[in-house]
């Protein structure tokens, strides 16, 4: 009985991480779409994080500038935010790490919770000179999920690549009024 309880347990966790691997194919191929489109064609996107943002904070990382993502390698990175609830989505605040900015920024908003053909661009950020804290004004639109894309790195190491390091970002947004 326990063997079958476990059989049966590993079934639907290998379900399930087929699942989660084929929504973030998605998610990457989606996010390699608007690059192409917007902000040019970079040959690697890698996924960087992936948030939940509750009404509570307006963080979506940790509050500690000593830590950051960082991606090393990959021309573009991604992270996927995913809300509680719908909101509004005002400014949009990315503090890099010194040195490890992306010149490049692109927010996708969806207003629903799945599906793939709902996604619109909330807010773009072409920057030629990158600064140490990127503020993008989203204006206020209505979303479920976000996508931000990072692109264009300012630092290029000679052993990996392409270096995108990111130690906080910071939302303001607010429950949608009723229509």
């Amino acid at each position: 009985m326990l063997k079958a309880k476990l059989q049966n347990m590993i079934a639907r966790l290998r379900v399930d991480l087929a699942t989660l691997q084929n929504a973030t194919k998605a998610l990457v191929l989606d996010a390699e779409e608007a690059l192409d489109k917007y902000l040019g064609s970079p040959s690697a996107i890698a996924a960087m994080g992936s948030l939940k943002h509750n009404h509570s904070s307006t963080a979506l990382t940790d509050g500690d500038n000593r830590t950051f993502y960082i991606i090393e390698g990959h021309d573009a990175a991604l992270m996927s935010v995913t809300f509680d609830a719908p909101v509004s989505v005002g400014i949009l605040t990315i503090r890099w790490k010194a040195d490890f900015q992306a010149r490049r920024v692109l927010v996708l908003l969806s207003p629903s919770v799945d599906g793939s053909s709902d996604w619109f661009i909330g807010a773009k950020d072409l920057q030629s000179h990158p600064c140490a804290c990127s503020q993008l004004d989203v204006g206020g639109h209505d979303a479920r999920r976000m996508r931000i894309i990072l692109a264009d790195a300012v630092h290029t190491s000679s052993v990996v690549g392409p270096v995108i390091a990111v130690t906080e970002i910071e939302l303001s947004a607010c429950q949608p009024q009723q229509r």
